[in-house]
């Protein structure tokens, strides 16, 4: 486990799945337990054990995300470290859990704190290995979120001039926006030049998987209320929102998806604006928009099937269940 954070000792503790006596109990409330709140998401999804780390994790699992069946209890997690993941997790308002906002949107900071958001001075707060491929794969996703900032502004214009009737201003917006679904596409293109798919399916991939039903989820030991076992899928890239705030904007619905958000648009989307001006020049640039969106989720597929389906067993790419993602859901869904 490698991170930017002085955790007091504390981090050193967890390199093992040691006696529950060597760990202290840290309160939820107590300001050096936000500094442990990596380190408690780390510790309870690591699988070091076949990743060629000097020690095992809390959460013990075998390549397919299975808990441990030689280990009693491998799905365990002592109260020492149940109790302020837990308190965290709440405080933040997120599942305790690893998610793509834990892994990648907060777990970054910038070399040069005075230096522009760009892939070179970017720096991981925390990461699972020493590996390249881990720091090049989270980086790629976190230049994809600055790439996609530029199309989220230029929705949000759009839509607000939508409201008032300005074309222009709407023509102007959806150009910018199809520059900026462009361009999240030309960050994600740069995937294999520094994230080998074989290194990606393991070890990466591992850590990422959450506790889903299949490994037999998780017990917070000393969590009153908390399910037992806890079941839930892991982090993937499909969380973000950015994905379902385009749709959203451009009228692109899903079955189970974004009908609420749409909802809150007062007037509409940009499909229903740019059909019922029938201007040839915004209808044009909402198709191009669409069209773009398209391209994304093509050349997402590609990646799925570059970095997992291909290096699935045989035996696994020919089951008729559909392989399930890290977040636990399709991989190849919408």
């Amino acid at each position: 486990m490698s991170h930017c954070c002085n955790l007091g000792g504390i981090d050193r503790a967890l390199y093992k799945r040691s006696s529950e006596d060597e760990l202290p109990l840290i309160r939820p409330d107590e300001p050096s337990t936000y500094q442990c709140i990596f380190t408690c998401f780390k510790s309870a999804a690591h699988a070091p054990q076949h990743a060629g780390m000097p020690s095992e994790g809390y959460i013990r699992l075998d390549k397919d995300h299975q808990a441990s069946p030689a280990t009693p209890g491998s799905n365990v997690l002592p109260v020492e470290l149940a109790q302020p993941f837990i308190g965290i997790a709440a405080g933040l308002g997120m599942p305790p859990v690893m998610t793509y906002t834990a892994y990648v949107l907060i777990n970054y900071m910038l070399k040069d704190p005075r230096g522009p958001l760009t892939r070179e001075n970017l720096q991981s707060i925390f990461r699972f290995y020493e590996l390249p491929d881990e720091e090049h794969f989270r980086q790629v996703h976190v230049c994809c979120e600055i790439a996609a900032a530029a199309a989220i502004r230029a929705a949000f214009t759009a839509l607000e001039a939508a409201r008032s009737g300005d074309r222009a201003v709407v023509l102007t917006s959806l150009k910018a926006m199809q520059v900026g679904i462009t361009e999240i596409m030309v960050e994600m293109g740069k995937m294999r030049k520094g994230c080998d798919p074989k290194v990606f399916f393991q070890p990466i991939r591992i850590p990422l998987g959450g506790w889903p039903e299949r490994m037999g989820g998780v017990i917070f030991k000393g969590v009153p209320g908390m399910p037992e076992p806890y079941i839930s899928g892991g982090a993937s890239g499909t969380q973000t929102t950015t994905i379902p705030v385009l749709d959203a904007a451009l009228g692109i619905g899903h079955v189970d998806g974004n009908a609420e958000f749409m909802a809150d648009q007062d007037g509409g989307n940009l499909q229903t604006f740019a059909m019922s001006t029938k201007d040839s020049h915004i209808i044009n640039a909402y198709a191009a928009c669409v069209d773009a969106m398209h391209g994304f989720r093509k050349a997402h597929q590609a990646f799925v099937s570059t970095y997992i389906l291909r290096q699935m067993p045989s035996a696994e790419q020919s089951q008729p269940a559909a392989p399930q993602g890290t977040g636990d859901r399709a991989l190849l869904g919408s």
